[in-house]
């Protein structure tokens, strides 16, 4: 024993143990920081590719002879006038998908009559889907909304100078010749066939 009361073998294995204690400290500060930098490195890639959507968008604005601020504003008009449907959409169709959960729940755990129940239950919450598109008149919203989008770019489009189109050299008009007097023609000698008898 030493004079701590701890045998070499215990002084070793609380040696190891505060070790790998702190192995596992600076691992895990290691995995926090590591972890870190890829939240930012993954930001940073996802305001990338926003920024370059962005300018794609504008170019191909541009080459479509279209402003890119009046077309940004239609596109804006455009989202606003889908929103309020898709949310009532959602909305409805997460309802439907409550009514489904529930009534699968209510079916019993085994046999044949589990296969029928969840069955009806989904056709259902198919049915009860389709009718919140129905009732919702989600198509002929979502129709008027793109119609209003398409007439507001087809007022964006940037006004082009018609090209220059190169006008001929007039030409040198040459007089028209003199009018000469000309005699009218004189009746020649006529002549008369001589047929024998």
């Amino acid at each position: 024993m030493g004079a701590l009361g701890t045998t070499p073998r215990s002084r070793l294995t609380l040696t190891l143990a505060l070790t790998l204690g702190l192995l596992v400290a600076i691992g895990a500060r290691r995995a926090a920081a590591v972890s870190e930098c890829m939240q930012d490195a993954k930001a940073q890639r996802g305001e990338c590719y926003a920024a370059c959507d962005e300018d794609f968008t504008i170019a191909r604005d541009i080459c479509r002879n279209i402003d890119p601020v009046c077309a940004a504003g239609c596109r804006t008009e455009l989202g606003n006038c889908r929103a309020p449907i898709i949310t009532a959409l959602e909305s409805c169709v997460d309802a439907c998908r409550a009514q489904l959960e529930t009534e699968r729940a209510a079916c019993p755990r085994k046999g044949r009559a589990r296969g029928f129940c969840i069955d009806r239950a989904q056709i259902r919450a198919f049915l009860c889907r389709d009718e919140c598109r129905a009732d919702l008149q989600v198509r002929s919203g979502l129709n008027a909304c793109r119609a209003a989008y398409r007439t507001c770019m087809n007022g964006c489009g940037i006004p082009t100078e018609p090209t220059p189109v190169a006008t001929p050299a007039p030409q040198p008009t040459e007089p028209p010749p003199a009018a000469t007097r000309t005699a009218p023609p004189q009746p020649g000698p006529t002549l008369t066939p001589v047929v024998p008898r």
